[in-house]
């Protein structure tokens, strides 16, 4: 088997593209550090522990790098002493800044002083960035040598939100093994089962299936008093339970993410009429998905669907639709009725389409991954719930 530890992602032509795509959208920023690991990623190619993703506050606070790219010089990495070795093997990088621990910012401060910064965006409003206290010691210091930050999260977003062909055969890959990771997954569970084993089957078929590191499990039985909850190691599977579960293989660090909705034993009426309404809904829904098409004209068409099927959108009047899918599962910006107004689907976009219906046993989703073309939208995960009636486990 092929290990893919300190194997470069994409040849040095794929960040060379993207640093132009980067320069011509700086505006009047000299310098950008990104902070979010998705953001370094992309910027350098290090992919680092997958804990990173799992576990980014610790992770990623204490040990991922940071990014510096100079519109004139090009890219950097700070990064705590022991890491270059990683780097030098998983990216192009030469100028690889190191440091202690608890020195972080002063290796920062002196790379922009030495790299004659003086506007320097930051990736401040990702999920996951810099904190609040390093923020204002970093901006003060940064004043003292006539340094501004500003806010580059959006122009960050702007830029990932459009895929290279390479990304895209990535992405198109990780949901092709989680297509065929659902046909094992589904061979392999069965009433008796508690949803801890539940999740454990998944990863065994992401794994079994191609998938080069960790991905995501999320099963859910109903009830469903809260959504995306832990997994219940009492909660074991008995005849007639409705089961929804999220599955994201992962192909050298991009993801798929879509879910797929079953039945232990026979279905019911009540089950198979729940089944249908999502099914309908979303048959009809994603024909709004269209390229060109603003977000939020196609979220206002996808309610109207909603309503006209009699299905209860738990987010009203606002409606979630979907995201960008990337480096992360849940990549922003989020489709929905709150996207900003000239947020449109472009060629090149890969995304998921999901969004909440309130039903008998609970919100649920309804999700599947899809890449957008010149003319058109192309489902890449499995689609045959689109035709198919709901699962029976025996």
């Amino acid at each position: 088997m092929i290990s893919y530890y300190h194997m470069r992602v994409f040849p040095k032509q794929e960040y060379d593209d993207r640093y132009e795509r980067l320069r011509s959208s700086m505006a009047d920023m000299d310098t950008i550090i990104a902070y979010n690991p998705n953001n370094v990623t992309w910027l350098t190619g290090f992919l680092g522990t997958v804990y990173t993703k799992r576990y980014a506050a610790f992770a990623s606070g204490t040990a991922f790098p940071r990014a510096i790219f100079n519109i004139d010089q090009g890219i950097s990495m700070v990064a705590v002493g022991g890491e270059e070795d990683a780097i030098k093997e998983e990216t192009f990088i030469d100028d690889i800044i190191t440091h202690y621990p608890h020195k972080r910012i002063d290796a920062i401060i002196d790379a922009l002083i030495d790299k004659k910064a003086k506007k320097v965006g930051i990736d401040l409003g990702e999920y996951e960035s810099i904190t609040v206290n390093e923020f204002n010691i970093l901006k003060d210091r940064l004043s003292k040598h006539d340094i501004e930050l500003v806010d580059a999260t959006n122009m960050l977003r702007n830029l990932k939100l459009i895929k290279s062909d390479r990304e895209l055969e990535k992405i198109r890959v990780a949901t092709d093994i989680q297509n065929r990771a659902f046909s094992k997954f589904f061979a392999s569970i069965s009433k008796g089962m508690s949803e801890v084993e539940i999740t454990r089957a998944m990863f065994d078929a992401q794994f079994d299936a191609g998938s080069t590191e960790i991905g995501v499990a999320v099963p859910w039985t109903h009830p469903g008093y809260a959504f995306f909850r832990r997994q219940y190691p009492d909660r074991v599977m008995r005849d007639q339970d409705l089961q929804w579960i999220d599955g994201g293989a992962v192909y050298h660090g991009y993801s798929s993410d879509y879910d797929m909705i079953y039945v232990f034993g026979e279905p019911t009426d009540k089950h198979k009429r729940t089944y249908k309404i999502m099914q309908d809904v979303f048959k009809e829904g994603i024909e709004y998905f269209k390229p060109n098409r603003r977000i939020i004209d196609i979220a206002d068409d996808v309610r109207r669907v909603m309503k006209k099927h009699d299905a209860t959108n738990p987010l009203e009047p606002e409606i979630f639709i979907g995201h960008s899918l990337g480096y992360n599962m849940v990549e922003e910006p989020y489709l929905a009725s709150w996207s900003d107004a000239d947020l449109t689907l472009k060629p090149n976009m890969a995304f998921a389409a999901e969004w909440f219906v309130a039903t008998e046993y609970g919100p649920i989703l309804y999700e599947e991954n899809f890449i957008v073309r010149d003319d058109t939208i192309e489902m890449i995960s499995s689609g045959y719930k689109i035709e198919g009636d709901v699962i029976s486990i025996k």
